[in-house]
């Protein structure tokens, strides 16, 4: 029997679903390794974490830029950044743990149905009724996941900005709603939808012939 030769652009993409699979199924161990050694007291020492800020600051102290033959006054504004926080206590770093393994199962979650969906392009199967339904199941789970991302916009600003210390810095209190995962969990909520009209007409189409 001949095989099928796929195009590239499959191949390329199945190669690069499955290498971040491979990766994140690493960082799971790593991630679990880190629960385990938190929870059961392993280390005794103090751990420092650092999280990402969901606000935009602006440094407020000014520096100096040499542009040309001009001297020029300059600050740094809207910057995204990590807070690292040195001796964190054991609630905070043990949370953090739980919330990064969350992230990574759930993110391997939604990489796995990516990956059956492109099997199943791979093998001539994109316009069935279960490849719609895997597009539909990546839909909702990037909803969730902007969901859950609001959720913890919501939480660091609660717990953590709003009780910073600070100077030569300016927080802007307007927080990051991360709104390209939702719309492209409504770009792929519509192709499932496109899929699911043409799979009707093609059925309308065979049952006339």
């Amino acid at each position: 029997m001949e095989q099928k030769n796929h195009p590239l652009s499959i191949r390329i993409i199945l190669f690069l679903t499955n290498l971040g699979l491979g990766l994140l199924a690493l960082f799971l161990l790593v991630i679990v390794i880190v629960n385990i050694v938190l929870y059961t007291n392993m280390y005794n020492e103090n751990i420092g974490i650092s999280i990402p800020l969901p606000v935009e600051i602006d440094f407020l102290q000014t520096g100096k830029i040499n542009i040309g033959d001009k001297i020029s006054d300059f600050k740094f504004s809207d910057s995204k950044t990590e807070l690292s926080i040195k001796n964190a206590p054991s609630t905070f770093t043990r949370s953090a743990a739980i919330l990064a393994l969350i992230v990574i199962l759930f993110s391997a979650y939604l990489l796995s149905i990516f990956r059956n969906f492109i099997l199943n392009v791979k093998r001539g199967k994109t316009f069935s009724m279960h490849n719609i339904l895997l597009i539909k199941k990546l839909a909702y789970g990037l909803s969730f996941f902007w969901l859950f991302a609001q959720l913890y916009t919501i939480l660091i600003d609660y717990f953590i900005v709003s009780h910073l210390e600070y100077e030569q810095i300016d927080i802007k209190y307007q927080l990051i709603n991360y709104p390209e995962i939702l719309i492209l969990a409504l770009f792929i909520w519509v192709i499932a939808h496109v899929f699911s009209t043409g799979l009707k007409l093609q059925e309308e189409q065979d049952l006339t012939v």
